[in-house]
């Protein structure tokens, strides 16, 4: 019986869907000769436009409204200077995708600035603000006057005694003991001290508040008055309280004759006031 003829096997038989699928392919690969190349000049055309631009040269410097006017000037200086330097030969230095925020940040020292944030902004602006460190209080030690900051932290020898750079009187902190006081001095117990002193008077009207003295690794502080009498109190209870209490004991508890005589008044206890 003679043999069916196997049409597939043959040279002559050419599968539509196969010659289908070879011309699609074919077609891909032109198509991504074509467009990929295309795509890089592109690109490479869009970089350039960009870097010799002048749409993207820093034309501007937007200042935060607590910026001291010599920071800023600082600011205005490093940006004159970097028009006179030059990358890769053409691309100005105070272009706005080379500009090198952060070397001009550090190289700015000043005792008063806790942080500066240089940023850009889309296409030629950058964006200055600072954030300060104010004095909280007045350090005395052996002679020597410093301002503190809102962490305790020394910021720079006194000018002016007990006036801090707005002219605010501050509150003096005195140690008697160590100089390492000041590594018991936290964010905290500056606040309580800074917030008790700026109080005070609402309180007491007739009477100031001198020093405060602070104890080694302890919360209490004994407070100097100028009627020369002491408060006692803790830098880590509630302010508002121990100044309620000091003022109801004083001037409700406490005798004119006593007054004449008085040497302390400890409020560190809420429940209780001693007096002497």
């Amino acid at each position: 019986m003679p043999r069916k003829k196997d049409y597939h096997r043959t040279k002559e038989y050419v599968n539509p869907l196969k010659t289908k699928k070879q011309k699609k392919k074919r077609k891909r690969k032109l198509n991504k000769a074509i467009w990929v190349p295309l795509m890089v000049v592109i690109i490479i055309a869009i970089i350039c436009v960009i870097l010799v631009s002048p749409i993207f040269i820093i034309n501007k410097v937007e200042v935060g409204s607590n910026v001291r006017a010599d920071i800023a000037e600082l600011i205005y200086t490093s940006l004159e200077k970097s028009k006179d330097q030059v990358i890769l030969g053409f691309i100005p230095n105070n272009h706005i995708f080379w500009f090198k925020v952060d070397e001009v940040v550090t190289s700015i020292e000043d005792p008063y600035i806790k942080e500066i944030i240089l940023t850009k902004k889309i296409p030629n602006i950058l964006h200055l603000k600072i954030v300060e460190r104010l004095p909280q209080a007045v350090y005395l030690f052996e002679g020597s006057q410093y301002f503190l900051d809102s962490s305790g932290k020394i910021i720079e020898p006194l000018i002016n005694k007990g006036v801090g750079k707005s002219g605010i009187i501050l509150p003096h902190i005195i140690s008697t003991s160590t100089p390492d006081i000041l590594s018991n001095i936290n964010e905290q117990k500056v606040k309580f001290i800074k917030f008790f002193y700026d109080e005070f008077p609402r309180y007491l009207k007739d009477i100031n508040l001198l020093t405060f003295e602070m104890r080694q690794g302890s919360s209490d502080a004994k407070i100097l008055t100028s009627a020369l009498w002491y408060i006692q109190v803790d830098t880590l209870g509630d302010t508002r309280v121990q100044l309620s209490n000091l003022k109801r004991t004083y001037l409700e508890k406490i005798t004119t004759q006593e007054k004449n005589n008085l040497e302390y008044i400890d409020v560190r206890i809420p429940s209780f006031v001693y007096y002497k």
